[in-house]
């Protein structure tokens, strides 16, 4: 398989699908306003400590909330500001120092705008432990961007300080982030990375992209339920794939998510694609090759390796990862 060729035929392929069927993608892409992050991120604009926190608490309400129901109740008259103010107005100390009380009240004004779920108050309540962690750093006295920046590595990229945050048993695990959690944060404050969550990974499975052991059910929008080492493996892809494509990774992974994902800007729906739709996109740039291609990656695209399972996912090298 013409590795490099068959991605660009699949992004081809991607970005006619979402023109045709929701017109608006590109300007809800930069609606996210992830994309300008990592501009100004690339520029070396250091951000705060309270943007920051903002960019956290997104990343934890995006999996953790009926987020449509979110959008829907912060366009009311003073959401914005009640959201503030439960969040301390995103200052990470202040809110490390609320009682408990706080963490419920929190979690029934989402109860009450109908976004909130099972897991929601659980989350909060392991968010205010890592509102914790931030407020020491704070304290020391240092900033998060610079926690983060150290955390990372000179050498290291987005993807390894993902992993470093939301992996399990690692020493910087943030509290109540996995790794999807922690690099859909990470995106908020400029990371170029992508969040391998439920609809990306559907996605590159079904391009023939990434296998999973674990995905007994092919059809609907059944996703696979993918191991801390299948996270990793899919955040990897994505950087090859926008590597191959030139654009930034969170604008990929933004635009396959698009693709996948339920909801969208009234009057307008997502095209919430099908894993046999998935399918029929990857067919359509077949001449490339056949069968599944994640065991051939030319140097266009990794850079240094010839097939992904060359690489050691478990310890993920981060002195050896480039970021692009």
């Amino acid at each position: 398989m013409n590795m490099p060729n068959y991605v660009q035929c699949l992004w081809n392929e991607i970005q006619k699908e979402l023109t045709a069927r929701y017109a608006i993608w590109r300007t809800e892409i930069f609606g996210f306003g992830q994309v300008v992050a990592g501009s100004l991120r690339d520029c070396k604009k250091p951000f705060s400590d309270l943007e920051i926190f903002y960019g956290f608490v997104l990343g934890l309400l995006s999996n953790n909330t009926i987020w449509s129901n979110v959008q829907t109740s912060l366009g009311q008259p003073g959401a914005l500001n009640q959201l503030a103010r439960l969040f301390c107005n995103y200052d990470p100390v202040q809110f490390a120092s609320m009682p408990p009380s706080h963490i419920t009240t929190t979690n029934n004004w989402f109860l009450a705008k109908n976004a909130g779920s099972p897991y929601l108050l659980n989350r909060l309540k392991d968010f205010h432990k890592t509102s914790q962690i931030f407020a020491g750093v704070i304290a020391k006295p240092d900033t998060l961007d610079n926690y983060f920046q150290t955390i990372k590595g000179r050498n290291g990229t987005a993807m390894c300080l993902a992993c470093k945050l939301g992996s399990t048993g690692s020493t910087y695990k943030l509290s109540g982030f996995g790794i999807p959690l922690a690099a859909e944060s990470l995106k908020n404050i400029g990371y170029d990375v992508a969040k391998p969550d439920r609809h990306i990974n559907r996605a590159l499975a079904s391009f023939g992209l990434v296998t999973f052991k674990k995905w007994p059910s092919k059809g609907g929008w059944d996703a696979p339920s993918p191991t801390d080492r299948e996270f990793r493996k899919v955040m990897w892809v994505m950087d090859c794939f926008a590597r191959a494509v030139c654009p930034p990774t969170v604008y990929i992974d933004n635009s396959i998510w698009i693709l996948c994902a339920a909801g969208g800007s009234n009057p307008c729906s997502r095209p919430h694609l099908t894993n046999a739709e998935l399918r029929n996109i990857a067919a359509q740039c077949s001449h490339f090759g056949s069968g599944p291609c994640q065991d051939q990656v030319s140097s266009a695209t990794s850079g240094e390796k010839d097939s992904f399972e060359e690489l050691d996912f478990d310890e993920f090298p981060c002195e050896n990862c480039r970021r692009r």
